[in-house]
């Protein structure tokens, strides 16, 4: 893993997208390297930025096609919904929405504790979700 995992941060609540950027500021390993409150700004930011991780208010990928246009223009990057608290209904639309896994709003910083790797596909057994952020990519 490089030194530092890029992150686009999107949430269109402009309150959310501000304590969500704090914490993440607060990670040693994190960049976050842009923060959009649109689907059309997602779109443009990963294709200009390329990050590795998507972290992106499940409301965003409403529109189906998003995960897959994002897909297309950042490959490399990871699609994590955020959610307002963990239930089956939240990780059934995320999958039905073609993202790679959820997590809790209110859980990001314990996400974060022991570092992205997790996150990234690369370390199975981590996570404080019960590995739904860790799913497997359906290709």
């Amino acid at each position: 893993m490089a030194d530092h995992v890029s992150i686009i941060l999107a949430e269109p609540s402009p309150f959310l997208r501000e304590k969500l950027a704090g914490i993440l500021s607060r990670q040693a390993d994190v960049w976050c390297v842009l923060q959009v409150s649109t689907a059309e700004g997602l779109l443009r930011g990963s294709a200009e930025h390329q990050p590795d991780l998507v972290l992106a208010d499940l409301s965003l990928f409403a529109d189906r096609s998003l995960a897959g246009r994002l897909r297309l223009t950042a490959p490399r990057a990871r699609l994590v919904a955020l959610v307002e608290y963990e239930s089956r209904p939240y990780a059934v639309a995320a999958a039905a929405f073609g993202v790679d896994g959820i997590i809790a709003k209110d859980h990001l910083s314990e996400e974060f504790r022991n570092g992205p790797g997790h996150l990234l596909g690369q370390d199975a057994s981590a996570g404080v979700n019960g590995g739904r952020a860790n799913r497997q990519r359906r290709g």
